[in-house]
């Protein structure tokens, strides 16, 4: 009885120390680039390059003129909507936990509404508009009510937007080391701000 138990409790030992020796390996996580050869994606749990990375170009968006000149005009706060941020090259730092961080601080602030990402499908837009411009006019042409619905034309001839419809888009990429950023007004087509940043 004793030779029976051992080779079965000598199985059992391996197959524990197989799977967790299996379990403790991270897995490895690959972001194909559109263009380009896989990268491998680094993790960004506690990471503080991506939080002081967002905080620096937050508080440099938010005390920037346009910002001003909006709440003056209009006498509300302008709704912006951030576009998940285009990676280049080696990926230094997790672009959507990035995205996720500015969209936390910008709303954070007080000082703007943030929009949330919708489906952008729907009627051609302007080909005069970056693509980004053009995928939020296209989901408010679907989306959005007569009354407030923008169109690509100067604001002054628009009437005075619904606070849910974004009057700027955050677009950019991480090229490496190096993140851009621009601030779009939607309906002029105009970059109001521009963020660059080391990492």
């Amino acid at each position: 009885m004793l030779r029976r138990t051992l080779p079965i409790a000598t199985l059992l030992a391996c197959v524990t120390l197989i799977a967790g020796a299996c379990a403790s390996r991270a897995p490895r996580v690959i972001r194909v680039a559109p263009d380009g050869p896989p990268i491998a994606a680094q993790s960004a749990a506690g990471d503080p390059r991506v939080e002081g990375l967002a905080a620096r170009l937050a508080n440099d968006c938010l005390s920037r003129a346009w910002l001003r000149d909006f709440r003056s005009q209009h006498g509300r706060v302008p709704v912006v909507r951030v576009m998940p941020l285009r990676v280049y090259g080696d990926l230094t730092i997790n672009a959507n936990t990035l995205t996720s961080r500015l969209e936390a601080r910008l709303s954070g602030s007080g000082q703007v509404a943030v929009a949330g990402i919708g489906v952008s499908t729907g009627a051609q837009a302007s080909a005069a508009v970056s693509p980004d411009v053009a995928a939020e006019l296209r989901d408010q042409a679907k989306h959005a009510s007569d009354e407030t619905v923008k169109t690509a034309q100067p604001a002054a001839e628009q009437p005075a937007p619904a606070p849910q419809r974004a009057d700027f888009v955050l677009v950019g990429s991480v090229n490496g080391g190096r993140v851009s950023l621009s601030l779009i007004h939607v309906t002029r087509n105009t970059k109001v701000w521009i963020g660059l940043a080391q990492i």
